[in-house]
């Protein structure tokens, strides 16, 4: 059930069963690599049943956030008391689970200033300032595909394709090669394999040019 669908006013045994959700999300975050099993799957659970945006903490705090980012960064009960770089990196490379935090950051309207583990929040947790991060590499890929080529993301979440490969082929990101540059043999075999006849004519037209400061 998608968080955009879920009705207005849960009830109140729901909205505690959210906040035991949480409090496990948050004890899988503070075990670090330890809780790399858990964390992925709770996770998905907590942003797809929306249980982040409302809920009542075992103190009979009612907590709402409209700002996931917010809902990271606020300490325990009313939040994960963590980082987004460290929900990431738990993460690691599941795909789709990296889209669906992607979506509900970009439903956010803003960064909250508190930090992890800092003062607590009263109320309704939710700041308006600020701007985005870029976030990891892949995530920002991610964002790209979503908006530049969505045709290829659906590839990318199933596993078929790679971030890497989806933005090279929507010429989003130019495609590279790595050559040994200690050994001129080994890099000419590299760009033969990796370039057309043409592109190596002009590559080696380019480099019988002398350089810059030799002209």
């Amino acid at each position: 059930m998608s968080s955009l669908d879920l009705p207005q006013d849960p009830a109140p045994q729901q909205l505690r069963a959210r906040a035991v959700l949480i409090n496990l999300l948050s004890t899988g975050l503070d075990n670090g690599a330890s809780g790399l099993s858990s964390v992925p799957g709770l996770l998905r659970q907590v942003l797809e049943e929306g249980s982040w945006q409302h809920f009542i903490t075992m103190r009979d705090e009612e907590v709402r956030h409209d700002n996931f980012h917010a809902f990271i960064t606020t300490p325990p009960l009313k939040g994960l008391g963590a980082s987004e770089e460290l929900v990431r990196r738990l993460v690691g490379r599941d795909t789709d689970l990296l889209d669906l935090i992607d979506r509900h950051m970009a439903r956010a309207p803003g960064r909250p200033t508190a930090s992890p583990r800092g003062g607590d929040t009263e109320g309704t947790v939710s700041n308006r300032h600020g701007s985005r991060p870029a976030g990891t590499t892949q995530a920002a890929g991610l964002r790209k595909l979503r908006k530049h080529a969505p045709h290829l993301l659906s590839q990318v979440t199933s596993g078929d394709l790679s971030v890497n490969k989806a933005l090279i082929e929507a010429g989003l990101r130019e495609r590279t090669v790595s050559v040994p540059v200690s050994r001129p043999d080994k890099t000419a075999d590299v760009l033969r394999r990796h370039l057309s006849p043409d592109q190596l004519s002009a590559l080696v037209a380019l480099l019988a040019r002398p350089c810059p400061e030799e002209e």
